[in-house]
């Protein structure tokens, strides 16, 4: 399942990039719409050693189609323990930190009491509000 050497996805063997392929390239619709489950209990499906290439597959489709809910709960699963202790993993989660819609993840992450976020991590969230606002002022 895993790379041979620990690389990146070029390194995959057969059916783990298979896997990869299928689940880049299917619309996630697909697999909310055939479990009738949101993102986030897909995400919550123990699924062992294959996660890093649900992770990384999922991400690359959430991307490409711009699914902001499957992006946050992708990120959200990351933050919480999730597959990306690969250094593939870690990259993927960088580029959906930076595609995902900061604003609205910053939302969600606050919609509870704001003393429960850690000062750091309210930090970033301010960060990540102000760089939105001022890419959407330059888009204008």
């Amino acid at each position: 399942m895993t790379s041979r050497r620990g690389g990146g996805l070029a390194e995959m063997d057969g059916r783990t990039h298979l896997l990869h392929e299928v689940l880049a390239r299917a619309p996630l619709r697909t697999w909310t719409g055939q479990f009738g489950r949101t993102a986030e209990q897909i995400l919550a499906v123990p699924s062992g050693a294959w996660a890093p290439v649900l992770f990384t597959g999922w991400s690359r489709a959430a991307m490409a189609q711009r699914d902001q809910d499957w992006m946050t709960a992708l990120i959200d699963w990351a933050l919480a323990g999730g597959p990306t202790g690969t250094l593939f993993g870690a990259e993927t989660l960088r580029q959906l930190a930076r595609r995902a819609d900061p604003a609205r993840c910053a939302r969600e992450m606050t919609a509870g009491p704001a003393a429960e976020i850690p000062l750091p991590i309210r930090d970033v969230i301010s960060v990540l509000r102000f760089r939105y606002d001022m890419l959407k002022e330059l888009e204008l």
